[in-house]
């Protein structure tokens, strides 16, 4: 983009001035400055586009200015302000670094999430006996709810003793919707069967993607609801979505990531989180806030605005300037 404003503007401003450097000697020997007083076409038109380029990026900077500020409003319907998602890259010092954050005076909270919060998610189908509903799904503890404030509808949130492969689940409203007739849910049971070939749509940002995979693939089994959980949003940005079904596990279970809550300020917070991590294991994976996350679509939005701001009143500048000195010319 910017290679194409400077493009653009050696090329309106070398053009008038290679045409003005024109002599006709004979003409200027009788005293006529110019041939035609008059503008020509191709000259109407080259102020015509300058004019509407610069009309067009200054309408592009209100757009992204727009959509900065609806960004900054939008509610992913997850609790960012004060959360912070930590990777564990090596199992052999799970246990340690679990200790470590649960030590850290700044944390109040925490919780497993497998895969982790801002990768792709998997697709299993469920069957109710009256046909088979994709829907993917995630496996985290019981206080992830009450760790991100998404509230439990109806029914209740996992106990500690529900771990992996306990058949239990709890669905998200759209799920529950989808799968039964009332919407409600709770104490229904279904078939969660693996489905290895379909993907979820859109893109995904991975954090850190040399921190450990999940193989994304649940064992066939019959679960019954416990809960219903509310509708997440998720965040735009990354094109991520929250589950439609949550599975049971643990913080002590291979290849889950923590979601904590922190008090305080969440970079300060997230420092300490650094410091103490890295002596426990100097090759951990990412610790990010929630909040940065959810700031990175205003962010990149802000960015473009700025950029189309400055080259649309740079462009509009020397589009009054250059009218200005034609005009003045051709008075002259």
């Amino acid at each position: 983009l910017v290679v194409a404003a400077l493009a653009a503007t050696g090329f309106f401003a070398l053009m008038p001035a290679l045409h003005a450097t024109a002599i006709d000697p004979v003409r200027t020997l009788r005293g006529e400055l110019v041939k035609d007083a008059r503008p020509g076409r191709a000259r109407n038109a080259l102020i015509g586009v300058q004019v509407f380029a610069s009309a067009l990026l200054l309408i592009c900077a209100a757009i992204f200015l727009r959509s900065a500020i609806a960004a900054a409003r939008f509610d992913p319907g997850l609790r960012t302000a004060d959360t912070v998602l930590i990777d564990i890259n090596g199992e052999d010092t799970r246990a340690a670094m679990i200790q470590a954050v649960t030590s850290v005076a700044t944390v109040t909270a925490s919780a497993a999430v497998r895969p982790q919060l801002l990768a792709p998610l998997r697709v299993a189908f469920a069957d109710t006996g009256a046909g088979k509903t994709p829907v993917v799904f995630k496996s985290v503890s019981g206080s992830y709810f009450d760790v991100l404030d998404i509230p439990i509808v109806r029914g209740r949130a996992f106990m500690p003793s529900e771990r992996d492969h306990h058949p239990v689940a709890i669905v998200s409203e759209s799920v529950a919707r989808a799968l039964w007739p009332d919407g409600r849910g709770v104490g229904e049971s279904f078939r969660l069967e693996p489905d290895t070939g379909v993907q979820p749509p859109g893109g995904f940002l991975t954090i850190n993607p040399d921190a450990p995979a999940d193989d994304g693939l649940v064992q066939a089994r019959m679960v019954t609801v416990v809960g219903v959980a509310r509708d997440v949003r998720g965040f735009r940005i990354t094109d991520v979505k929250e589950a439609g079904v949550f599975l049971p596990t643990g913080l002590d279970v291979a290849k889950t990531s923590i979601v904590a809550r922190v008090q305080g300020e969440p970079n300060l917070a997230r420092q300490a989180l650094l410091d103490r991590l890295t002596k426990v294991d100097p090759n951990m994976g990412m610790i990010i806030t929630m909040r940065t996350v959810a700031r990175l679509e205003t962010f990149f939005l802000q960015i473009a605005f700025w950029v189309s701001l400055m080259l649309g009143g740079l462009a509009l500048l020397l589009t009054v300037s250059g009218l200005f000195s034609v005009l003045s010319y051709l008075v002259e």
